[in-house]
C-alpha cells in the first residue's frame, strides 16, 4: 500500500467526510522526523446509540513485522472504549490474512465466523 500525494489527499477527503458524518474516524502513522505515512487506522460505520463499530487498519508493507499496527490498533481501541463509550468492536479480515487474524486474537478479539 504505497502512498502517493494524490491517494494520500483522497484518503484525507474520506477521512473528513466519515468523521463530520459521525460513522467514522481515522489516523494516519507516519515516520518519525518524515512525515511519510505508513499506516492509517480507525473505525468505521459506528453506530454510537448501539455502541458498535467496525476497526481495520493498513500499514505499508515494508513495516509489516515491527510492531508498528499492534501498537497503532491497540491505542484506537483503547479509544473506542474509553472515548467513544463502544461496547463492541468487531473487524473484517480477508481469510488469506493470517498476520491480521494473529493481531486480532492476541488483542482479545474472538473469531465468530466466516462465510
Amino acid at each position: 500500500m504505497p502512498f502517493n500525494n494524490y491517494s494520500t489527499l483522497d484518503e484525507i477527503s474520506w477521512y473528513k467526510s466519515i468523521f463530520e458524518k459521525k460513522t467514522g474516524i481515522r489516523w494516519v502513522i507516519t515516520l518519525k522526523g518524515k512525515g511519510r505515512v505508513i499506516c492509517s487506522c480507525g473505525f468505521l460505520n459506528i453506530v454510537l446509540q448501539d455502541g458498535r463499530s467496525e476497526v481495520g487498519y493498513e500499514l505499508s508493507k515494508e513495516y509489516w513485522g515491527k510492531g508498528i499496527a499492534s501498537e497503532a490498533f491497540e491505542a484506537v481501541i483503547q479509544f473506542g472504549f474509553e472515548q467513544l463509550n463502544l461496547q463492541r468492536v468487531q473487524a473484517l479480515i480477508e481469510p488469506p490474512n493470517i498476520s491480521s487474524q494473529k493481531l486480532l486474537e492476541r488483542k482479545g478479539f474472538i473469531k465468530e465466523g466466516l462465510f
